[in-house]
């Protein structure tokens, strides 16, 4: 079995030593710019990706809060509507009951002006017959004298 050695690399001279750092240095620094690079232009979308989001969010908002308005607007109308047809509909039963009172009013007091008028009729009609009772009894009665008095006289 052969074992591999491994063996240091030789010594540097100062000028290849400051060349490999030089050379690490540039890579690093490239690197790094390439990094920067690639982290700019993400973020350059990242951040037109937002403000498009953002840009769509108000959209939206702007749409919806239109889209309120609007079904406000239209529900107001629907409401003021139906209050004024309310509104009709109480006015035009309350004249048609007003007026229903006014003829039962009438027609009330006409009932109570027939009925005062028929008490009145019948009382002196009372009163006629009473008349004609005590006439009619004191015609019998006259009657009944004169008979007598013919009866005395003959």
């Amino acid at each position: 079995m052969t074992t591999a050695k491994h063996e240091a690399p030789p010594p540097r001279s100062g000028t290849s030593l400051v060349v490999t750092i030089l050379l690490m240095a540039i890579s690093a620094l490239l690197s790094g710019y390439v990094t920067s690079t690639i982290l700019d232009k993400e973020y350059k979308i990242i951040f037109a990706e937002m403000q498009k989001d953002c840009h769509q969010t108000q959209n939206d908002y702007l749409s919806c809060r239109s889209h309120a308005a609007e079904e406000t607007t239209k529900w107001r109308i629907y409401a003021d509507q139906n209050i004024r047809a309310c509104q009709g509909y109480v006015e035009r039963h309350l004249g048609e009951d007003i007026l229903a009172y006014k003829l039962g009013s009438d027609g009330l007091g006409k009932a109570i002006n027939r009925t005062l008028e028929h008490e009145a009729l019948q009382f002196e009609l009372t009163q006629s017959e009473a008349k004609a009772t005590t006439l009619l009894n004191s015609n019998i009665i006259l009657n009944q004298e004169v008979e007598a008095l013919e009866k005395d006289r003959a």
